[in-house]
């Protein structure tokens, strides 16, 4: 059970409904396939509310009142319980807790030892008593979701919860997983991204039922993630686990060659992502990919920004959806445009010198397009009547960049535009206030008197801009963070006389 107005990403709910036992699967479907079919029918029928991040990923929740009942009937039958600090008690057969106070002792306050599913909403001062206490009374947990926790370490006691399906460390601060992980053989979900862990025992490999692994590590002083994208480092044996669906992030590096080709064996697939990527390193990942035939999400980095990688595939896997490159690239790879099935497309650092719009404007199905650094020319050309489904577009960091046309007919679905810094912009693409579906137009760093034409006093392309609902302008004050005015704040002015 989430909070009221929690926001829950798709994924997640899934991974809940899957290692629960709540979806089956079908005759022709996995489980995750069917899970995504209840949900859509739910959206459908509004009972639940669903959108879109603005970089792709989807969240839902349910009305307030809609929680009420949920809450009050899922209490009343047992099924779960919210335990905070105007709990009074924890009825006995209660399966399901979502914690949202320390203020108590939990192994204490649940009497219980039957309960199937612990979540944690940025509970505190779990100590290593409190876990131990809780993993020795919790034996048939399937759920254990510590997200966003005040967590730094995991006992060896870890492993005996041997119903263990379902593992989240997301954003806590733990540096590293205990060698009992490896007993937890029904463990489907592992997600610890955003935590410090660098490297994953050798005993995850043992964990046959595992069907995503979620990862990354985080570097407190990096502060441009675009360009600095860490993966954990595995251990050889990963071809092992043949049901993995879920591979994000890991690290490549030349001396893990042996790892690498093991990929191989990962045949079901369908998200990936690998860092750290060189040219050589770069090829065999391409022919491992080849033999991934449900893969739908694919992202590669390179170990620099100078690091040139060579991504043709012979047979690119149809189902690709969603597709990100952070590499200097020479030529964009043929086999792109042919991608059906693409819905999201992000190219970075690829300093490309031909126009890529020329070969992406037929994809059928592509609905996000992220351009950053990506591009060395003068001109973008949307071509007429091209990008047909394409909503979110952003042009970022295009230093050379002169000139962006629309061609008649293009666009026709686009919301959202983000551009620059482009200093050499001297004015909005042609024909912007034809987009008749535009509502957002963000400029980064744009230069001075490309803002002041935008104005509505005595700006001369105000006109372009008068009639998009949402006109912002943003600028770096430092690393990490931004400073946004709206179109015609008489603060933006002030900032742009000095």
């Amino acid at each position: 059970m989430f909070p009221k107005n929690h926001q829950i990403p798709h994924l997640k709910l899934y991974g809940k409904w899957v290692t629960e036992g709540f979806v089956k699967e079908r005759r022709s479907q996995t489980v995750e396939q069917v899970a995504v079919e209840i949900l859509t029918e739910l959206i459908e029928r509004n009972l639940v509310q669903s959108w879109e991040g603005s970089n792709g990923p989807k969240y839902c929740q349910v009305h307030d009142l809609m929680h009420e009942i949920i809450l009050s009937k899922a209490t009343d039958l047992g099924f779960s319980e919210i335990l905070d600090e105007k709990s009074s008690s924890i009825k006995v057969k209660t399966r399901r807790l979502s914690i949202c106070s320390n203020k108590r002792d939990i192994s204490e306050a649940v009497k219980d030892s039957g309960v199937r599913s612990i979540l944690f909403h940025n509970v505190g001062n779990l100590t290593s008593s409190v876990l131990v206490a809780m993993f020795e009374k919790f034996k048939l947990l399937k759920v254990f979701d510590f997200e966003n926790a005040d967590l730094d370490y995991l006992p060896e006691e870890l492993g005996n919860l041997f119903h263990l399906s379902y593992l989240s460390l997301l954003n806590t601060k733990v540096k590293m997983l205990p060698k009992s992980t490896g007993k937890l053989q029904n463990l489907k979900i592992l997600d610890i991204r955003n935590t410090l862990v660098h490297k994953l025992p050798m005993e995850i490999n043992k964990l046959r039922s595992l069907r995503h692994l979620l990862a990354n590590s985080r570097d407190e002083t990096v502060h441009d993630t675009l360009v600095n994208v860490h993966g954990v480092t595995i251990c050889e044996g990963i071809g092992n686990l043949e049901d993995l669906q879920t591979l994000l992030t890991v690290e490549a590096s030349p001396e893990r060659v042996g790892i690498i080709k093991e990929f191989e064996k990962l045949t079901q697939l369908r998200f990936l992502a690998i860092s750290k990527l060189t040219a050589d390193i770069g090829r065999l990942v391409c022919t491992a990919i080849e033999k991934m035939n449900y893969l739908e999400s694919l992202a590669l980095h390179s170990i620099d920004n100078d690091e040139i990688l060579d991504l043709q595939l012979t047979s690119p896997p149809r189902l690709l959806g969603n597709l990100v490159v952070e590499s200097r690239i020479q030529l964009l790879p043929d086999w792109i445009p042919k991608l059906q099935c693409l819905r999201s497309l992000s190219l970075s650092l690829s300093r490309l010198t031909d126009d890529p719009l020329k070969c992406l404007h037929r994809l059928p199905n592509l609905e996000r397009l992220w351009l950053y650094k990506a591009y060395e020319g003068k001109q973008l050309h949307f071509e007429e009547s091209g990008f047909r489904k394409l909503k979110r577009v952003s042009l970022r960091e295009l230093e050379g960049l002169e000139v962006v046309t629309i061609g008649k007919g293009a666009l026709p679905l686009l919301e959202h535009l983000d551009l620059g810094p482009s200093q050499l912009l001297k004015e909005l693409p042609s024909d912007v206030q034809h987009l008749k579906s535009l509502t957002s137009l963000k400029l980064y760093d744009m230069p001075k008197q490309f803002v002041f034409d935008l104005q509505p006093e005595g700006g001369q392309d105000h006109w372009k801009v008068k009639n998009i609902p949402y006109v912002c302008f943003i600028y770096r004050v430092e690393v990490q963070r931004y400073q946004v005015y709206k179109l015609g704040d008489s603060s933006l002015l002030e900032h742009l006389q000095h």
